[in-house]
């Protein structure tokens, strides 16, 4: 795919107050790229409650850029396309490219990424930000639950939870995977029940859940 390289910058990447990039990331668009971003007019962002001063700081980091708001890519690119296009630029520093353990973007230490120390995680449900509370699951698990309004979001462990009892109870990640919280798959009482075990318990609990489908990769960003 032909594409401009300044849309395939992520927005925290940008040189914008974090402020700024907070409140990017907390709108209901859940953008990553320059390139999903500019796709935006003013009107829309201004919706999103980002005040006059900071769209006029974007459009100013954008324009030196030589991109705008309000621009049109044919076909736009799906999340999986901005993701691969990145990949493809960073893929001479493959050994030093991994998931943000936050939030599971892509970054790159061989690139001085400021990602790790922009990530400021903020649940789209309750509004709650508290990166030691949010959670992780495999990704059909996340697919069957998550409206897709969030699925490119973060969520804490009480309205991950609750989103579960509202759909089916529990049912499916009992078979596909429990969700896991610092990188540590969580027993069916959740947060409370594993502070509670003992650590041969603890051990006993991840051997369980071994086979578990969907547990490599959140191993793998450990």
């Amino acid at each position: 795919m032909n594409i401009n390289p300044n849309l395939v910058i992520r927005i925290d990447d940008l040189p914008l107050p974090q402020p700024v990039i907070n409140r990017l990331y907390d709108s209901n668009y859940c953008d990553i790229y320059v390139g999903e971003l500019v796709q935006h007019t003013e009107a829309e962002l201004l919706a999103e409650k980002l005040d006059p001063a900071s769209l006029n700081k974007i459009k100013t980091v954008l324009a030196q850029m030589g991109l705008m708001l309000g621009m049109k890519l044919e076909p736009p690119p799906s999340l999986k396309e901005w993701d691969e296009l990145w990949l493809a630029q960073h893929k001479q520093h493959d050994e030093t490219i991994g998931r943000c353990s936050c939030c599971g973007t892509w970054v790159c230490d061989k690139c001085n990424d400021p990602h790790n120390d922009r990530c400021v995680i903020t649940c789209p449900r309750c509004k709650r930000t508290d990166p030691y509370g949010m959670i992780t699951v495999p990704d059909d698990v996340w697919r069957f639950y998550c409206p897709i309004e969030w699925q490119r979001r973060v969520l804490c462990l009480d309205c991950w939870n609750a989103l579960v009892q509202e759909n089916d109870g529990g049912k499916y990640q009992t078979k596909h995977g429990l969700p896991a919280w610092r990188g540590c798959p969580l027993p069916p009482g959740g947060l409370a029940q594993l502070e509670a075990m003992s650590e041969d318990q603890i051990r006993e609990f991840l051997a369980s859940t071994e086979d578990m489908p969907g547990y490599l990769w959140l191993r793998e960003l450990q």
